[in-house]
């Protein structure tokens, strides 16, 4: 072959290579990320297009945590009772959306009627919800709730230390709860209500835990 075929030869062939090339760039990028192959050119739209792919997802734990040690009182105390309320606000930023884990462990100081002749047991009630109001949904006051993140206390009517005087009884409980989870500002809320004449939570720590949720569980009693 002559030099001059030669030349016009590798000619052609590196313009097909060049026309492989820019149509390769102007591919529009697929949703899935592209695999290379040994020889396949190197385009920036693929490499950002699989880079951007990579985003963070709730495999990768992050974690929140608070304290305080304001205490509320929800308690009845004559004309300032209030059945349902806000014990505490748990508010953070994810860089993720998926679901997340909530505990919350507190204490709960309550004391029962000694003023009266009439002696009734009253409850204590805690949920952790992501709505402030509600959370206890169609649940009786004094009776145990079947919901998740829920916890009870049933206050005697006659307790020891209330017989005559007005100390109070402690206690110390948690409530745990998956919920769902949003990229960017998250607020959840520990609710509390009583029918007990004083009931006062306090010593709150609040924590959150970002995971990927399993799916359905079943759990059997006994």
């Amino acid at each position: 072959m002559s030099a001059i075929k030669m030349r016009a030869f590798w000619m052609v062939g590196t313009l097909a290579l060049v026309l492989v090339a820019v149509q390769v760039a102007r591919s529009e990028p697929t949703a899935s990320p592209k695999v290379f192959k040994n020889g396949d050119v190197l385009t920036a739209e693929d490499l950002n297009a699989n880079f951007a792919g990579a985003v963070p997802t709730t495999s990768v734990p992050y974690v929140w945590s608070a304290f305080a040690q304001a205490q509320q009182d929800l308690g009845r105390l004559e004309a300032a009772y209030v059945s349902e309320g806000r014990v505490a606000t748990f508010s953070f930023s994810s860089p993720v959306a998926g679901d997340v884990l909530l505990s919350a462990s507190y204490e709960i100081r309550v004391r029962n009627s000694f003023e009266s002749s009439t002696r009734d047991q009253c409850s204590v009630q805690t949920v952790v919800s992501d709505a402030q109001t509600g959370g206890f949904g169609s649940c009786t006051l004094g009776f145990s709730c079947n919901q998740p993140g829920f916890a009870t206390n049933a206050i005697n009517a006659n307790l020891p230390t209330q017989d005559g005087a007005g100390t109070y009884l402690g206690l110390s409980q948690s409530v745990s709860r998956v919920l769902p989870l949003k990229q960017g500002l998250n607020t959840y809320y520990l609710i509390g209500r009583t029918n007990c004449p004083a009931g006062i939570w306090g010593a709150i720590s609040f924590s959150a835990i970002t995971v990927k949720n399993g799916g359905n569980a079943t759990l059997s009693i006994p």
